[in-house]
């Protein structure tokens, strides 16, 4: 990806998070980490999660592919921004909140069945792309919010979804396309043409807890 001098003065001063990922042009993304502090492309979406640290897709790159944790699980690192699915984008400013996850699930959409047996889950309704995680301060942190941003296309939807479970090693897809995006770090990526719809943690009853699993979907007009 090539940026201008402002542009690469912005992601260097505003934004310390935020890193362009490398990758073939058509599938721009950048890389937000969020364990110690707001990893966010925009903040116009204002704070969905008080007194939390954001990670929140935004600008060009809005839709959430993939997700990163500690190999302990002990807190989620980052998320991954991508530009595009299938020439489908969302409108954040009309997006809404999961709250509640370190405690048990929040889902918007059920029809896709237990995805992530014996997980908590987070799950942005059927016409709705995740594009944002919140966890707690503390060093170890409770992944606790989750960001849905219904997508622009008003008869658009999740058309086929499957998880990519990350627990013990990178998930099946690993980086794909994507490359190793957060080294050290385990990854749940979604395949190419497909985007992050829910997550799901471990039950950690309100402690220390990160993302297991992301449950891609690919998204059109049936």
């Amino acid at each position: 990806m090539h940026l201008t001098k402002t542009q690469r003065l912005f992601l260097c001063v505003a934004v310390p998070a935020l890193i362009a990922v490398a990758v073939p042009a058509a599938h721009a993304v950048f890389k937000l980490g969020f364990h110690g502090g707001d990893g966010r492309i925009s903040t116009a979406t204002g704070d969905w999660a008080p007194q939390q640290n954001k990670g929140e897709c935004g600008g060009g790159h809005r839709l959430m592919v993939g997700v990163a944790s500690a190999t302990n699980g002990t807190f989620t690192d980052a998320i991954l921004c991508h530009n595009s699915i299938s020439g489908h984008d969302v409108d954040p400013m009309n997006g809404i909140t999961l709250s509640g996850l370190r405690w048990g699930d929040n889902r918007r959409d059920t029809s896709t069945g237990d995805w992530a047996p014996n997980l908590i889950k987070g799950e942005c309704a059927a016409n709705e792309i995740m594009t944002g995680l919140a966890q707690t301060t503390n060093p170890n942190a409770a992944l606790d919010r989750a960001r849905c941003s219904p997508l622009l296309h008003p008869s658009a939807r999740a058309l086929t979804c499957s998880p990519q479970y990350f627990g013990a090693s990178d998930s099946p897809a690993g980086g794909g396309i994507y490359g190793d995006w957060d080294p050290g770090y385990r990854k749940g990526t979604c395949p190419s043409g497909r985007a992050v719809k829910g997550v799901a943690m471990n039950n950690a009853s309100g402690n220390a807890n990160s993302v297991r699993s992301v449950l891609c979907c690919t998204y059109g007009v049936p």
